[in-house]
């Protein structure tokens, strides 16, 4: 049970404050906080976990049960569509977004291998490349990768690839939501140190 505070009368003001608010750098007894510790613990849990608590959570929270249609995923036609072109390489990711870390082995192969093939069969190309859900990996993780006939894999770890860096745990720069001034500095600071 948790204790909601202020954060149960959150107003449409509130919330566009708090849209741009890290969840993990928000202050205690706000929502985006609530938001932050029911994320981390269903982020072990299996998808046949955690979707009947999410559920739950979305019962017990009195919003409507309608999706957001500007918060959809990409339709099977619009990826094949947008791996036709020259500018975008398409890479997997897993078919349910686990914390790979507290998986089976069995299940991380099972989520890296179909997720693979099931892109593979969508877009009639080769897949090359995977991003590890959240940077979250093990030895095992990697090693499952690999051996699913992957050229390379990306982690969240924040730096610059060069002729050393482990073609399984590359590290990238996350790009989020700047403005074309804060991203064209962001760019500058990345190419020259």
């Amino acid at each position: 049970h948790w204790q909601l505070g202020q954060a149960a009368d959150y107003t449409q003001q509130q919330y566009q404050a708090d849209r741009f608010v890290k969840a993990y750098e928000a202050a205690p007894g706000t929502r985006m906080a609530f938001y932050y510790e029911v994320w981390q613990r269903l982020l072990p849990l299996s998808e046949q976990q955690r979707q009947p608590i999410l559920r739950q959570v979305l019962d017990w929270s009195g919003s409507p049960h309608q999706k957001q249609p500007e918060r959809r995923s990409l339709s099977s036609e619009e990826v094949a569509q947008l791996a036709q072109g020259d500018l975008i390489d398409i890479g997997a990711h897993t078919i349910t977004h686990p914390f790979l870390s507290s998986q089976s082995v069995e299940q991380q192969k099972y989520e890296i291998e179909k997720s693979k093939a099931d892109l593979e069969r969508l877009i009639n190309q080769s897949i090359d490349s995977f991003s590890y859900p959240f940077g979250n990996r093990t030895a095992d993780t990697v090693q499952l990768t690999e051996s699913a006939g992957f050229q390379w894999a990306c982690s969240t770890v924040q730096d610059l690839v060069w002729h050393q860096s482990d073609c399984f745990q590359l590290p990238r720069f996350g790009v989020e939501n700047w403005s074309q001034d804060s991203f064209t500095k962001k760019l500058l600071k990345w190419f020259h140190g």
